[in-house]
């Protein structure tokens, strides 16, 4: 057997792919030339390492997957649209007694669909920090877990923003008719767009209250 083809050998021999009559000659092989010996521990010790370190590998490739799983709705273009348009989350809630921080009942006016409900919103304090009039200052979880400080302008706007709504007006209506009552509780959505830009995207979540439960 020759320099190379013994060397196959012993890598298969690591391998655990050798039969016995193949493993008897390589034996015999590594008789006749005891500096293979060294050769076959150092592949043993190489195949050690190799499998410690694709462990490792594996493991953090897990954590890294569950965090992209995690995050990527939030930077897609798909559910971006969907969040620009006020994507409103509707369960349904068969709690008594349930208590929603931050919330207010919807109306049927005609004129905007919510007579005049001033929208609660969760702006918990170690969050947002008013640095002036014109701005304020949005704490960022980063998919590494570390956290940053985004600077946000205040519009002239804001407070339409704060209280308008994504509930269509005829949802609203239907709900009424059909004798529910309906609650929303709404938070605002830190998201990172694909031009590295930051944004802050609103998220009705509403509770059907049944009849029995009013």
């Amino acid at each position: 057997m020759n320099t190379k083809d013994l060397h196959r050998q012993i890598d298969r021999l690591v391998d655990g792919e050798l039969g016995d009559a193949e493993l008897r000659a390589l034996l015999r092989d590594c008789e006749n030339d005891p500096s293979q010996w060294r050769r076959v521990a150092l592949s043993f010790v190489e195949s050690q390492v190799l499998s410690a370190e694709l462990t490792k590998l594996r493991g953090a490739e897990k954590v890294s997957s569950v965090r992209r799983r995690t995050l990527l709705p939030f930077r897609s273009g798909e559910w971006l649209a969907m969040a620009a348009a006020a994507m409103i989350v509707i369960s349904l809630s068969f709690n008594v007694g349930r208590s929603w921080d931050s919330e207010y009942e919807l109306g049927a006016s005609r004129d905007n669909g919510f007579g005049n409900q001033v929208v609660g919103i969760e702006t918990p304090a170690e969050t947002f920090d008013a640095h002036n009039d014109e701005s304020f200052s949005l704490v960022i979880g980063d998919p590494d877990g570390r956290y940053r400080e985004v600077e946000v302008p205040l519009l002239d706007n804001m407070q339409d923003f704060q209280q308008r709504s994504g509930v269509p007006v005829d949802l609203v209506e239907q709900i009424q008719r059909q004798g529910y009552r309906a609650h929303v509780n709404r938070t605002f959505m830190p998201v990172t767009l694909r031009d590295g830009r930051d944004a802050i995207v609103p998220i009705d979540n509403v509770r059907i209250i049944p009849k029995q439960y009013q």
